[in-house]
């Protein structure tokens, strides 16, 4: 049977194009995320011509002329004159979006480990997740999901208090603080690294306000309820969890509907605005890989132990908690000729149903 030639050139290249595809993102991920972090794509996306000699602060000059020269191999750069050099329109577009990066990175030290875990038996060494580069990358990754929530909390619900429950570095309370002016905030987080960074960002930003933070574990409510009615007394309020409700899962639905019966048990007025990721089935991940980041999320939320939650799961939530659904934004839907749309992630605001 002969051998269709261009056929064959297609199925070699497309084989090529996702060897490179996962290879690449091995050693393109760190250093977009080391140079990043030291600030220097602020820099570079204002100057029209630079150097490694405009970074001083980093001492070892020849690994990042090294990693310049990478960049410009990836078409992120363009090589002028001898070192110098100017941002490609792509690398623009790229270094913009350093979030994007710093959020799976941060849990890098699960993939350095991944070989010692993979060979040895439980209890292993706990891998951690690094929190600074988590706080910088979720916020940010996070933001576009804030503007229908707080326009929606503005509008209707007109709290005088927002709590946040897993505030990070506190960036959605600043958006709230900023389109709200009257409201009072409070931000909860298990991480004191969280917490002190979201103290420092808001009240520099909003000198005079009411801002608390405190480090308390969000899945205890019984302990975090009572700091905030210490707070606010008999004030109205609104309570926001931001992608909270996967880390106390566990995989297991029952687990979310005790967590927000047991809100409601203490909070019986109280609205809440929830925002999630959502699970897609394998198939449905895999005809779409080119295109998401979804494979890899989902890794490293399930190696470190966070239960990401099927949408039918969340559907089934939604009818046995005591909130009522009184809005919806669904973000980045995925579907196919076999599965009907899933979004990725979601915004809900729920409305507690009288006791």
């Amino acid at each position: 049977m002969p051998v269709d030639k261009d056929s064959k050139s297609s199925a070699d290249l497309s084989i090529s194009h996702e060897l490179v595809t996962l290879i690449r993102g091995f050693f393109a991920t760190p250093v977009i995320t080391a140079v990043g972090r030291l600030g220097f794509f602020e820099f570079i996306l204002k100057q029209p011509v630079f150097s490694s000699s405009d970074f001083p602060q980093a001492a070892n000059q020849s690994l990042l002329k090294n990693i310049f020269q990478y960049l410009e191999r990836l078409d992120l750069l363009k090589s002028l004159q001898e070192g110098q050099y100017e941002c490609t329109p792509l690398g623009k577009q790229i270094f913009q979006r350093l979030s994007s990066f710093l959020a799976p990175h941060s849990y890098g030290d699960y993939m350095v480990r991944l070989y010692d875990q993979l060979i040895q038996a439980p209890p292993l060494h706990q891998p951690k997740v690094d929190r600074l580069e988590n706080i910088l990358g979720s916020g940010r990754t996070h933001e576009r999901y804030f503007p229908t929530a707080i326009s929606y909390i503005r509008r209707k619900l007109k709290p005088q208090w927002i709590v946040d429950i897993g505030c990070g570095d506190g960036k959605f309370l600043g958006f709230v603080l900023q389109d709200i002016p009257e409201i009072k905030s409070i931000g909860i987080d298990l991480s004191e690294v969280s917490v002190q960074t979201t103290q420092k960002n808001l009240k520099q930003r909003f000198p005079g306000r009411t801002i608390h933070a405190f480090d308390c574990n969000g899945a205890d409510v019984s302990t975090w309820s009572q700091k905030v009615k210490s707070f606010v007394n008999e004030e109205s309020l609104t309570i926001s969890m931001w992608f909270l409700l996967h880390e106390i899962s566990e995989r297991d639905p029952s687990r979310v509907i005790r967590f927000l019966t047991e809100v409601h048990r203490l909070f019986p007025r109280t609205p809440l605005a929830v925002c999630e990721l959502v699970r897609q089935s394998a198939e449905l991940l895999a005809q779409n890989r080119q295109t998401l980041v979804m494979p890899e999320y989902l890794l490293f939320h399930d190696i470190s132990g966070q239960g990401v939650l099927s949408w039918t799961e969340y559907q089934t939530i939604l009818k046995q908690i005591p909130y009522d659904l009184v809005m919806q934004r669904t973000f980045d839907e995925i579907g196919s000729e076999l599965e009907t749309p899933e979004p990725a992630t979601f915004v809900w605001v729920l409305v507690p149903r009288p006791s």
